[in-house]
């Protein structure tokens, strides 16, 4: 499954798409100064349990740390996995 980036002058997404219909998507809204609210992941019911919701974490991970962003993370489950390992994600974690 191949993870896609859309993006608009206020928000984006990072998605799987299959046959033409969104299975797993994480949304966020960009912000400045140099920051993206993740707002919250869904990954459909059949992909749950296949880390699908990881990578697109370790997507917008790499868009963030290649742009020199900052994340906040609104969504339940992105906030969980930076609260679980911070020493992982302190570069891109907003203070």
């Amino acid at each position: 499954m191949k993870v896609q980036q859309f993006e608009d002058a206020q928000q984006g997404r990072f998605f799987i798409e299959e046959a033409g219909k969104t299975r797993a998507e994480m949304v966020y809204t960009l912000a400045k100064p140099a920051t993206i609210t993740i707002e919250h992941t869904e990954v459909a019911k059949d992909l749950r349990g296949k880390n699908v919701a990881h990578d697109l974490l370790d997507c917008a991970l790499v868009y963030a740390r290649e742009k020199h962003f900052k994340i906040n993370p609104v969504c339940q489950f992105v906030k969980g996995i930076f609260d679980k390992n911070p020493e992982l994600y302190y570069d891109v974690l907003i203070s």
